[in-house]
This record gives structure tokens, sequence and C-alpha cells, in this order.
């Protein structure tokens, strides 16, 4: 059945590539923040949580453009918004912002298991590490992999597969665990497999019209996926 983990996928998958915001961190409060201050600080209307929900996953320039209103919109506005959300976002970035339940569990397990792990986010790279690094000290990623200049951020498949060269696995062993839909076609799209994770900001028949191969309701279902 769809949606259902199986343990007869056990051991299938050699790695997996994690998202970031609403997959292995709550992120929302501090994001919306930081955009609410900007916007104000421009003289925009803000907005309550629940607006940004389906911008997350996109980048800052996808939540900035969203948060403007059409018909103040330009790409001058969207540039100095989006280097002023960025500056307060880093110095704010962990002040809320905290693992989901079951995460810390089920990293410590794979890194006991020896399973390679990586970090891939639509999310700017040093942004990413600063988040990473602050939310999972000790926690031995592979690679921790942010958006950057030279690559273009998911749906493309190119982070998926620099990913899993550095993780020396073949695509099609790697489980790419993800609550966004950029997360899911990404994954089909370099020939990975894409677990829907339903505990971060998209519902399960976002996930599943997304291209997600299987849905995860808790963090410990993926331990089925990367048994060792």
């Amino acid at each position: 059945m769809r949606g259902v983990l199986h343990r007869t996928s056990v051991a299938r998958f050699g790695a997996v590539i994690f998202d970031l915001d609403g997959t292995l961190v709550d992120s929302l409060p501090d994001l919306a923040d930081a955009l609410n201050a900007t916007l104000r600080a421009l003289g925009e209307p803000v907005h309550p949580l629940p607006f940004y929900l389906p911008l997350i996953g996109g980048g800052v320039e996808v939540m900035v453009a969203g948060a403007i209103h059409p018909d103040r919109r330009n790409e001058h506005l969207v540039a100095t918004a989006g280097a002023m959300m960025r500056d307060r976002y880093r110095r704010n970035a962990l002040r809320t912002t905290r693992p989901y339940p079951g995460v810390c569990a089920l990293l410590t397990d794979l890194a006991r298991r020896r399973v390679p792990m990586a970090v891939l986010s639509n999310k700017l790279h040093p942004e990413t590490v600063q988040v990473v690094r602050g939310a999972f000290p000790g926690v031995p990623f592979e690679a921790i992999l942010g958006l950057q200049r030279q690559r273009p951020p998911k749906p493309h498949p190119a982070g998926i597969v620099a990913l899993s060269r550095t993780l020396g696995v073949e695509p099609s062993r790697v489980l790419v665990v993800g609550d966004g839909d950029t997360d899911m076609l990404a994954a089909r799209r370099a020939g990975a497999w894409p677990l829907g994770a339903t505990w971060g900001y998209r519902s399960p028949r976002a996930l599943l019209a997304a291209g997600a191969a299987r849905l995860a309701a808790h963090p410990r279902a993926v331990r089925t996926y990367l048994a060792r």
C-alpha cells in the first residue's frame, strides 16, 4: 500500500540525503520573524506564520517575492529585501529553530551504524552550515550543501547527483528524505528514491502529488530503509 513503510526494503539504500527546513528542523518561526522584520522596515505588510508555509523550500528569493504584494514587487525591492532578510536571519537563525522530535535519535542511530548522511537545502550555503552545525553538533554528516551560485536549486537534480558522488553511492541507492515538492521532484529527476516527511510543512497529498514513493509520519520510520 502506498505510503506505508515495508521491512522488505531494509538495506536497499546505502546512503541518505536529508532536506533541512521542515525535515530536520522546524525553522518556520525564525524565517518568518526575519522576513517580517524586513518587510516592516521597508514599509510592507507583514504576514502570519501559516502564510509562509507554501513558500519555504524554494530559497530566500522565493520567500521574499511571495511576501511582497504583486503591485509593489519589483527586482530591486526583492533584491533589497532579500539582502536585509539574510542579514537578520544570520543573526537569529537558531533563536527558536529546533530539531523535530525523533530526529536526533534517528541521526545518532544512523551514525552509529555508519550510514553515510548528507544535508541538501535551498537555503544559502553559509546559513545551511550554520543551522546544521548549531542544531546537530557532533553529527558526522559526510557533506552539508546549501544553495551556491554555481549550482541550481532543487528541484534541479544537480545537488543530489553531486552529493551521491561524495557519499560514494549511485543515486539509485540514495534515499532522499524531505518535506517539500522540490525534494521529491529533485530525487525523481536524479534517479534517487523520494521519501516524503509528513511531519514537516507539506501535506501527504502534496508530497505524493510531487512524486513521493512512500510517506513517513515520524523520523524513526527512516531507519527501516537504512538498516545495517
